[in-house]
């Protein structure tokens, strides 16, 4: 298993989905049943084949992702061979950066213990694995326009 098994809840909204990989498996309906109450951990193994196949196909097309918490925020700018990476840091208890109008107010002010600063690293092995672990670590998806407003930021007051 490359990632994760989707959730019920997941596979149930990939229903259709999960019939195609099927039958293009040449398993159909009556296999199905069949597989899942005699060979159980045949049935596991392909629901984990179809779950790393999604993943795998939503990972390629993420290109930005960003981690919030009171005292980080990050914002990644994911390429197929390196991470482009931009924190704002506070060591200050009083400052949050959780949301898009605290981080405003934080950079517009820039006390002194915020730190605003960028990183780069070699992506290791894959660009979907890399996505996988932000995702493990509490990322989720953002957006070019969130990538552009911080690095013009950095490039500004640099």
């Amino acid at each position: 298993m490359r990632f994760r098994v989707l959730s019920q809840e997941e596979l149930q909204h990939l229903e259709a989905e999960f019939k195609q990989f099927l039958i293009v498996n040449h398993i159909h309906s009556d296999d199905w049943k069949k597989i899942n109450e005699s060979e159980p951990e045949k049935a596991v193994a392909l629901v984990e084949l179809f779950s790393d196949t999604v993943l795998l196909k939503v990972y390629e097309k993420v290109d930005y992702m960003e981690f919030r918490s009171k005292q980080l925020f990050s914002v990644y700018r994911i390429h197929s061979e390196r991470i482009e990476t931009i924190h704002v840091k506070s060591e200050d208890h009083t400052v949050s950066l959780e949301t898009d109008e605290e981080i405003s107010l934080a950079i517009q002010s820039i006390p002194p213990k915020i730190s605003i600063y960028r990183a780069e690293k070699k992506v290791n092995p894959f660009k979907e694995d890399e996505v996988h672990r932000l995702v493990e670590q509490g990322c989720s998806k953002s957006t070019d326009n969130v990538w552009s407003q911080f690095s013009m930021f950095i490039n500004t007051s640099s």
